[in-house]
């Protein structure tokens, strides 16, 4: 229970520290409890650690950020309701080519 609580605590920091809304329709649960993370952005921040194991290049990473950009306008236009599922996925596609396209711009600069 111990580390149930101190990951609780944890992820409810970073929510208010990336600015999530939390809310509870658009966040999972475990065993009756919210994740403090809304989907989409439990999804950024399970996908931003494996940039650096990835080689895409701009395309690459365009591609990936793409789904999210395209999911967010259609829903904020008011053309659907997105999901969970898919928006947990575009957050993790979005984070991993966002992580790519950072990881190439320094070593760009670092190579100038």
């Amino acid at each position: 229970m111990a580390i149930h609580e101190a990951g609780q605590s944890a992820s409810y920091r970073v929510a208010l520290l990336v600015g999530c809304h939390q809310r509870a329709d658009r966040s999972y649960s475990v065993r009756g409890r919210q994740i403090p993370l809304c989907a989409r952005c439990l999804g950024v921040m399970a996908g931003f650690p494996l940039s650096p194991l990835l080689s895409l290049g701009v395309v690459g990473s365009a591609i990936l950020i793409g789904p999210m950009l395209l999911d967010g306008l259609t829903q904020a236009l008011g053309w659907r309701e997105s999901r969970n599922g898919l928006r947990f996925i575009t957050g993790f596609c979005f984070s991993t080519g966002i992580g790519e396209l950072l990881i190439g711009a320094i070593k760009a600069l670092w190579t100038m």
